[in-house]
């Protein structure tokens, strides 16, 4: 993870206080179970092993835009980790819940700079 997504991360995670759902849980142990052996969403985490479900599930999160063919902007990958990839996808980013749409805004105006630089790096 390179320092612009590791600056989106962060600034993401500040934003939106990602709480681990079972749902996130559960897609980030499918992808690396031998990293998660042996953990529930039930243990107790470390702030560091927070982070790391969080840089593991971004991850995903971008190589499933990359795979439909959705392009990693900021509004896609802000979508795409707090609403879900699917979601995104079937009802299309003009019906994203107010609270993404907020962290977008938000993101977008904290970030710009890096966003472009992002964008293009991923052109």
């Amino acid at each position: 993870m390179d320092l612009i997504d590791q600056e989106f991360l962060r600034t993401l995670r500040t934003i939106t206080k990602l709480t681990l759902t079972s749902e996130i849980w559960d897609e980030v142990v499918s992808h690396y179970p031998d990293k998660y052996k042996g953990l529930t969403i039930n243990s107790k985490l470390d702030q560091a092993a927070l982070m790391s479900v969080s840089e593991d599930y971004y991850t995903i999160v971008k190589g499933y835009l990359r795979f439909y063919g959705i392009p990693i902007l900021a509004e896609s990958l802000c979508a795409g980790f707090m609403w879900g990839v699917s979601n995104l996808r079937s009802r299309g980013i003009e019906n994203a819940p107010t609270e993404v749409k907020r962290c977008i805004s938000l993101i977008k105006h904290q970030l710009q700079p890096q966003f472009d630089q992002l964008e293009k790096k991923l052109e």
